[in-house]
């Protein structure tokens, strides 16, 4: 197992041990991590310029999908830099898979991690 898919094994178990369900999400609590998730990209050293979450275009905004009852069905975030737009950051699959940026490194990977941590922690002491 590589150290990218050990840290978002791990980012998936600290989830699975909180306890935390996708219908426990509140739209605004989804919008917590994505402004969690766009300080810890700013403040990002991992080399690529600019990282940030992406607002717009609109069909690169966060995407919140609600279940029945008004909590989290499935949702979307997406990031940007320098040279891509509308890459997934996180993703919370409607089958119960939590994605993490596949498509970066390890070192890229580090800070939504991290975002995804602190998010957590934060939803446990509420």
């Amino acid at each position: 197992m590589s150290k990218k898919e050990s840290m978002n094994d791990m980012a998936r178990k600290e989830w699975e041990k909180s306890g935390l369900k996708y219908s426990d999400i509140s739209e605004a609590m989804f919008l917590r991590l994505v402004k969690i998730l766009d300080e810890t990209l700013r403040k990002n050293t991992s080399g690529i310029n600019d990282l940030c979450v992406t607002m717009k275009p609109k069909k690169y905004a966060p995407v919140f999908k609600k279940d029945y009852r008004g909590g989290m069905r499935e949702a979307y975030i997406y990031c940007r830099a320098d040279y891509f737009t509308g890459r997934e950051a996180i993703s919370f699959n409607s089958d119960g898979f939590i994605g993490f940026c596949g498509w970066a490194c390890t070192t890229t990977t580090e800070p939504f991690i991290e975002a995804f941590k602190i998010w957590i922690k934060e939803l446990l002491e509420e």
